[in-house]
């Protein structure tokens, strides 16, 4: 469990760390003024990417978060069964 969240936390930190070099990509041949409509077109994908990486980070931390409520859960359940079981 915990070697899964930190594979996820890994994954999201590479898709950060790949959103940063597509910002600054951008951001470099967006200062060129002559941009041709090749180099716009991959912009526009670099973008769609982007946001493609975000809405999946979105997502694992959205899986993490129910995990973390379902294990939550799961322990207070067992401390009630435990607090019901001593009183017996």
């Amino acid at each position: 469990m915990i070697g899964e969240w930190i594979n996820t936390f890994d994954d999201i930190e590479k898709n950060i760390a790949l959103i940063k070099d597509k910002e600054h990509i951008i951001s470099i041949n967006a200062s060129n003024t002559e941009f041709a409509k090749d180099k716009r077109q991959q912009v526009l994908d670099d973008i769609k990417y982007i946001n493609t990486l975000l809405e999946q980070n979105k997502q694992k931390i959205a899986a993490l978060n129910s995990q973390l409520i379902s294990r939550a859960e799961q322990s207070r359940f067992c401390r009630i069964r435990l607090l019901i079981w001593k009183h017996l």
